[in-house]
């Protein structure tokens, strides 16, 4: 009987959809307010490693 071994999976690459995404954030202001920021993305990918979620990448350009 041959059994093969669980073959490593690649890592996969993926351009993000400018139109679709953003970077959105925040930040506590001494306890008063907490204003929200959103900055639109010009470019960029991801690339996810399912063996590894450590070396998982995201790399972006954002428009200021």
């Amino acid at each position: 009987m041959l059994v093969a071994g669980a073959a490593a999976a690649r890592p996969l690459d993926y351009r993000i959809d400018t139109v679709h995404s953003q970077v959105l954030f925040s930040a506590d202001h001494d306890g008063y307010s907490n204003p929200v920021g959103r900055l639109a993305i010009a470019r960029g990918w991801l690339r996810f490693d399912p063996d590894d979620w450590g070396k998982s990448k995201i790399v972006a350009d954002i428009d200021l």
